[in-house]
């Protein structure tokens, strides 16, 4: 088995990805049963592979500026939970630029 090593902003955004996954786990883990929880980590598992797969062709720095994200976003938390398809899209349009 081969140990991947990461630069420390490798590990960085990974770690952020990581982060931001268990965020939104957790606010849908009282509406979500074992078996699409299970699903679900498996799809950010690959996601997370496929980041690293392909991280030696991503930008070095974001091309994105200082609060890039801020009118992207509500400015409070839904009150319904949101199905787990539109966090994801969320997690791919708001949040990925500014990781690279």
């Amino acid at each position: 088995m081969r140990c991947l090593q990461f630069k420390e902003e490798e590990k960085k955004d990974l770690l952020t990805i990581v982060f931001v996954f268990f965020c939104v786990i957790s606010s849908k883990i009282l509406i979500m049963d074992a078996d699409e929880f299970r699903q679900r980590g498996k799809e950010m598992v690959d996601f997370i592979a496929d980041y690293l797969t392909n991280i030696r062709t991503r930008r070095v720095f974001p091309n994105v500026k200082p609060g890039y994200m801020r009118p992207m976003i509500a400015d409070e938390a839904p009150r319904q939970g949101e199905s787990w398809d539109q966090i994801f899209n969320d997690v791919e349009r708001v949040i990925m630029p500014g990781v690279c």
